[in-house]
Formats: structure tokens, C-alpha cells, sequence
């Protein structure tokens, strides 16, 4: 009896995400918080916006690490250059958008149609989003690094750096789909980041039925334990 119960199968990988959106407990000041800094982070650097988000529902104390960070090295880089530069640098990111038209440069989406890169902003958040509460911890953060490459409309191709880490992090999860990125993503963006950023997100949610490297080891371990206690 008591190797059965250790055989059990363990809760959702997801049931963090879902918890977090339940708690009644939570404050409404809290949560609003956490939204204006992501909308804000989002606003000044849209590539970060949806890794943001995925912090903020999976792993909450991680968020107010990476908040509380960015707003110290913020400060410093005001004294630094001083309060008066550091504003014209901050209201001037806003106007940036206009790189999102320019002819050179960018391999963003927004070369296609401004159609299609506001579809990819839509298409990054809520990929996260389901990510966040359907997948697990190492397939659910591959999602939104890539999906960081699809809520910048703009970007230059050294942002498909961003992908490594991604593609590392899927290939802890699931060896299968981290190898077929491993292989594919290098020449997909050659062609063009942003699809080799959705192949990341296909990948992830493709073999999001299988159970992922880490669970699997847990179940392994069970079955030891189990066997030893019998």
C-alpha cells in the first residue's frame, strides 16, 4: 500500500500558474503592480515583455528578483549620466518605433505588413500565456524567450541570439524536440528569425504530451523508492 501511494501521479506541471490566478489571497494592489511592470518593461523593451509575464505567473519570487534588479540598475545609470540625460533617454524610446519602417536592418516582422507584427505581439503574449499554465517550467520558458523575438516588431539579427537559450532550455525538457531545434533553428534563421521563433513555440507545444526529462526521472525515482520499500 504504501508503494502505491509513492506511485501516485504527481499534479499538473501547470497547477503553479493556475494557483496563482485563483488566489483569492493576492492583493488587487499586488497584482496590478506586477501588471504595470510588465506593460512598462513591455512599452520600453518589447522583447522582454513575454519572459516578463512568464516570470510573474510561474515563478513570482524570480519576477521581484529581476524587478528589484532592473530598478537598481536603472538608478545607478541615472547617477551615473545624470537624472536629466537618463529622462531624454527614456521619453525618447517610445519614438523608436519608427525603426519598425526602416528599410535595412530589420528582420522583424514588421518588414512584411504591420498587420502580421501586430498579430505576432497578440500571438507572443498569448502563447506564454498558455504556456505558463499548460506546460511545463523548461518547455513553458522556451516558449517565451522565443516568443520575445515575435512582440518586437523590429528587430536585427542579433537578436536571434535569443534563441540559444531557448532551444537549451527545451532540450532540457524534452530531448526530442531540443534536438530537432538544435538542428533546424541555425538554418531557419538564416532565412528569417521570427519563424525560426515559431518553430521554438511549435516544438514546445508539440510534444507538450510527453512527459518532460525532469518528470520523468521523478517518476523513475518513485518507482525505486517504491520497490525498495517493498
Amino acid at each position: 500500500m504504501a508503494s502505491t501511494r509513492k506511485l501516485r501521479p504527481r499534479s499538473r506541471p501547470a497547477s503553479a500558474g493556475w494557483a496563482l490566478l485563483r488566489d483569492e489571497s493576492g492583493s488587487i494592489r499586488r497584482r496590478v503592480l506586477v501588471g504595470l511592470v510588465v506593460v512598462l518593461a513591455a512599452a520600453l523593451k518589447p522583447v522582454i515583455g513575454p519572459y516578463l509575464l512568464w516570470l510573474a505567473i510561474r515563478r513570482r519570487e524570480d519576477f521581484i528578483r529581476t524587478a528589484a534588479v532592473a530598478l537598481v540598475v536603472s538608478t545607478l545609470c541615472a547617477i551615473v549620466i545624470g537624472p536629466g540625460r537618463y529622462l531624454e533617454y527614456i521619453v525618447a524610446l517610445p519614438k523608436m518605433s519608427v525603426l519598425a519602417d526602416l528599410p535595412t536592418g530589420n528582420v522583424g516582422l514588421s518588414t512584411i505588413s504591420r498587420e502580421l507584427a501586430l498579430f505576432g505581439v497578440i500571438f507572443s503574449y498569448t502563447a506564454t500565456l498558455v504556456a505558463a499554465l499548460r506546460l511545463d517550467l523548461r518547455r513553458g520558458a522556451a516558449v517565451a524567450i522565443a516568443a520575445g523575438l515575435l512582440a518586437q516588431p523590429a528587430i536585427g539579427f542579433n537578436y536571434a541570439g535569443l534563441l540559444l537559450p531557448g532551444v537549451v532550455i527545451l532540450w532540457a525538457g524534452d530531448r526530442i524536440a531540443g534536438f530537432v531545434a538544435s538542428m533546424a533553428v541555425p538554418i531557419v534563421t538564416v532565412i528569417s528569425p521570427p519563424i525560426a521563433a515559431f518553430l521554438v513555440i511549435g516544438l514546445a507545444f508539440a510534444r507538450s504530451g510527453r512527459p518532460a526529462v525532469s518528470g520523468q526521472l521523478e517518476r523513475i525515482d518513485q518507482t525505486v523508492s517504491g520497490a525498495a520499500g517493498t
